[in-house]
């Protein structure tokens, strides 16, 4: 798979990814860079951290951010992504799990609220729908909502069964990926 060279902190230590991931996609990374640069988040969660490239990414738009990134760590890439995120001096900390279960308990003990949130984990049967409905709760008015792959498996009819009535749906430009982005109103 072939990544998108980087200058950016961190970005040639991660490791090489085993599936799909933001590191190929240049207008894609260009557009969440601006987005974080402009939005200026305290605390980012990411659902589906893969090899650590979508992170890298936002913690370059804006180095002071907090990540709380959750992912099932099926491919052995997860791990050493966050030390290379660590060791370049960046606040991230990993949830291992399913993500469906490990969000809700991570709430459970924890109640941070988002200035932002990339929803990327599953995207087979229910899963989407639950990380979605498990996190939007937790996302600060004024933040910014993004649902990555918009139109694999499952996750265009999870996203249409949601109540998004708190929301607005932001106009996204011309990029390689079919994404949506959303602002909460209230």
């Amino acid at each position: 798979m072939k990544i998108v060279n980087r200058d950016w902190i961190g970005w040639n230590d991660l490791p090489k990814p085993k599936e799909g991931n933001t590191g190929k996609y240049e207008k894609y990374q260009d557009y969440l860079y601006e987005l974080i640069s402009e939005l200026k988040p305290s605390r980012i969660l990411e659902v589906g951290f893969n090899a650590g490239h979508s992170c890298c990414c936002f913690f370059n738009a804006y180095p002071e951010t907090k990540i709380t990134a959750f992912d099932i760590c099926r491919h052995g890439t997860e791990e050493p992504g966050v030390k290379a995120l660590q060791d370049n001096g960046f606040d991230i900390t990993l949830i291992k799990g399913d993500s469906t279960q490990s969000i809700p308990k991570f709430f459970e003990k924890y109640n941070f609220k988002y200035d932002f949130m990339f929803i990327d984990g599953g995207h087979g049967g229910e899963v989407p729908y639950k990380d979605i409905i498990n996190t939007m709760e937790h996302l600060k008015v004024g933040g910014i909502f993004v649902v990555d792959d918009y139109t694999v498996g499952s996750v265009s009819a999870c996203y249409k069964k949601v109540n998004w009535s708190d929301f607005k749906e932001q106009q996204v430009p011309p990029i390689e990926k079919n994404i949506k982005v959303l602002k909460k109103i209230k």
